[in-house]
């Protein structure tokens, strides 16, 4: 060919008689067109192809451990797009060997897109590391969360030639998440919209966690006292040796039960009594360990006021009564009472003793 049609002509030829040498081939014509005398120059290329052989031989050995690994294996080149799907990422794919991978945005989730595109692009232009949380669509049409994690992939010549990464699908793991965030969520709204007082302490120092507005309406704070400490912010409270209980709770895990119990508390600047049915429960962490303090509490003033009342007259009407008792035996007075509903009369012993009947009559 070289000769017909005078173009040079570059190959590479392996001549196993001699060393088993790899050669790069490069044939021309000498003079002109009817010349027939050529030169060719044999550059002996043999190390260069040992290399790229035992290259060849280390990426079907990778190639082979990533098929059969059950984590998801990709690769990227420098400007981002995919190279490679090992065949467990292929099978959730549900796409060929030969399929089209190199744009990565149609499997991605539309609202994760631009996320990972910036994430893959400012690890790109910082040859580093990167790892993101992001939803891939599995070949059953649902939408899996995994964690892809990349790593940069440096050439012989130090040159950064891309990404080879692995996602692990956590879909189960976010959707535990999601669960336990929904919980919270329902838990929260639960304290937060319950009329009655809530609050939950941490730690000995019993750091305010949470306090429902109607609580704070009973105490007379607002929300600038979450975060600290509940024995500095109501220092009342531990004259009264409240304190006492509540770390008692938090070392033992009892709880304690009050009912009717009057405190005094400084209410927008004002010294108040109030009273409260209230309880204070350990609360514990997964693996339980007390971790803080629950009161669940009920601002009774008006009933405790009132009971305090009806006692004090019961012990009145009770005195009197005794008063009365000893007037009459002193003054050796009968009285009598008639049940008229039961049609039964009821004698004193005094009466008896007027009418000369003995007592047991």
């Amino acid at each position: 060919r070289v000769l017909k049609t005078g173009e040079p002509v570059r190959f590479e030829h392996h001549l196993q008689d001699l060393g088993n040498n790899w050669f790069d081939v490069s044939t021309v014509r000498v003079g002109g067109e009817n010349s027939r005398k050529i030169i060719s120059v044999y550059s002996n290329i043999t190390k260069r192809k040992q290399a790229e052989e035992k290259l060849k031989e280390s990426e079907n050995r990778f190639r082979t451990m990533a098929d059969a690994s059950p984590v998801l294996i990709w690769s990227l080149d420098a400007n981002g797009f995919s190279t490679y799907y090992n065949k467990t990422f292929r099978d959730f794919l549900g796409v060929s060997k030969d399929a089209e991978i190199s744009d990565w945005a149609p499997i991605v989730h539309p609202d994760d897109v631009e996320f990972t595109s910036y994430t893959l692009n400012m690890a790109i232009a910082e040859h580093r590391s990167y790892s993101l949380e992001v939803r891939l669509l599995r070949a059953d049409g649902q939408w899996r969360w995994v964690m892809a994690q990349g790593n940069p992939n440096i050439g012989a010549g130090n040159e950064f030639m891309g990404f080879v990464g692995s996602s692990v699908d956590i879909n189960d793991r976010k959707q535990a998440e999601e669960k336990i965030a929904e919980s919270e969520h329902r838990y929260h709204n639960m304290i937060y919209n319950s009329p009655s007082l809530i609050a939950i302490f941490k730690g000995e120092d019993m750091f305010i966690d949470i306090a429902n507005d109607s609580i704070l309406e009973s105490w007379g704070k607002g929300k600038n006292i979450i975060g600290k400490s509940l024995f500095t912010v109501m220092p009342e409270i531990v004259e009264q040796g409240f304190d006492k209980m509540l770390l008692s709770v938090f070392k033992t895990g009892e709880p304690v039960h009050a009912y009717e119990t009057p405190v005094t508390l400084l209410r927008n600047g004002i010294n108040e009594l109030i009273y409260y049915n209230f309880v204070y429960q350990a609360q514990r962490n997964i693996n339980g360990e007390i971790e803080g303090v629950a009161i669940l509490a009920n601002e009774v003033t008006p009933q405790a006021l009132l009971n305090k009342k009806i006692k004090e007259s019961e012990q009145e009407i009770r005195k009197i009564k005794e008063q009365l008792e000893l007037s009459i035996r002193a003054g050796k007075i009968g009285v009598w009472h008639w049940d008229v509903k039961n049609d039964l009369l009821y004698w004193s012993n005094e009466q008896k003793a007027i009418y000369g009947l003995e007592p047991s009559a």
